[in-house]
């Protein structure tokens, strides 16, 4: 299962502030309304992981697990979407959070989520998902893109070298042998949002085609040396896979 996020749409907002209870009310996710993905998330979709998976949830700032902010103590699947009453933690940052949206500049949420079952309108492009498992939630300035936007938009090389800057920090907080239980929650995120990079990259690496007409040698020496670089990425992804 792929790492996805997704903005709550039009109909995200945020229901309500209480800056003395340290708690906001948002909605986390619209129902049964085509997004700019071409995907609609029907109701119900957040009913098992919800039920199985609700203390794992957490709040984030910009899907970013450095930026925790708070935890769900409430969440329901309404008519209209997902709505979370959330537990802002009393830190520096979930103060400006709670600041920031009760002042109307942080006005937008979006998931962080994997699609367990889904099915496709091949006609009209449209995917109607029916069950996502929900890892985090986060609090935007803006509609969420993929996962590491800003990693896709340079070059597949320096891709790289951020993902192994991840993944060394991943590895020396399991060797630390003192993990909290929170801590290797919001690790597991990090993780799946690694992984999630991986599989793009490696999906774009099996489209890559070895030149035979093209002559020129700097259009063959580029796609070649990208291509061998995944392979380290590749046997990390398998080792994590299940």
């Amino acid at each position: 299962m792929k790492w996805e996020t997704k903005n709550a749409n039009l109909t995200g907002h945020v229901i309500d502030v209480d800056t003395t209870g340290n708690r906001v009310k948002l909605r986390a996710a619209s129902f049964e309304t085509l997004d700019s993905y071409n995907d609609v998330i029907h109701q119900k979709s957040f009913k098992k992981t919800i039920s199985e998976n609700f203390p794992r949830i957490k709040h984030l700032r910009e899907h970013d697990i450095k930026m925790l902010i708070g935890k769900p103590v409430e969440m329901v699947e309404s008519s209209e979407g997902l709505d979370v009453v959330s537990d802002i933690a009393p830190t520096a940052l979930g103060k400006e959070t709670l600041t920031l949206i009760e002042g109307g500049y942080l006005t937008e949420n979006s998931i962080g989520y994997q699609v367990v079952k889904a099915t496709r309108d091949e006609t009209k492009g449209i995917r109607h998902i029916q069950e996502v498992k929900l890892w985090e939630y986060s609090s935007v300035g803006v509609g969420a893109n993929e996962y590491a936007i800003n990693l896709k938009s340079i070059h597949p090389k320096d891709q790289l070298k951020e993902l192994f800057v991840k993944m060394e920090v991943l590895q020396k907080h399991l060797h630390t042998g003192n993990i909290s239980d929170e801590t290797c929650q919001l690790m597991e995120i990090q993780l799946l949002q690694v992984k999630s990079c991986i599989e793009d990259l490696l999906e774009k690496s099996l489209t890559i085609v070895e030149p035979e007409i093209i002559s020129t040698p700097e259009l063959v020496v580029e796609p070649v040396e990208v291509k061998n670089q995944y392979i380290p990425l590749a046997e990390f992804y398998k080792a994590y896979k299940n």
